[in-house]
């Protein structure tokens, strides 16, 4: 993931950039697309790599994370929420 407040002159939304999914992990099984633009994770706004570290870490096998994201639609940015397992 890229940090996407490095691209602000671009007018990207602030958060992280989704370059790449594992297909392992558990976002390969949801709805979370490469190209999508994480703003939030369970309430938080999602400003640096720290804080998207520190919700992920505080899961468990069997917690959820909620995602706010936002993604290109034509010239703008369409928004949408996605519920990830941790299994």
């Amino acid at each position: 993931m890229t940090n996407s407040s490095n691209f602000s002159g671009f007018n990207l939304p602030v958060g992280f950039y989704v370059s790449t999914i594992d297909e392992k992990g558990y976002a390969a099984k949801s709805d979370l697309e490469i190209g999508y633009i994480i703003v939030e994770a369970d309430g938080e706004e999602v400003t640096s790599t720290d804080v998207l570290s520190d919700i992920l870490s505080s899961k468990k096998k069997g917690d959820s994370i909620k995602l706010k994201v936002k993604y290109p639609k034509g010239r703008e940015y369409a928004e949408k929420e996605i519920k990830i397992k941790c299994n």
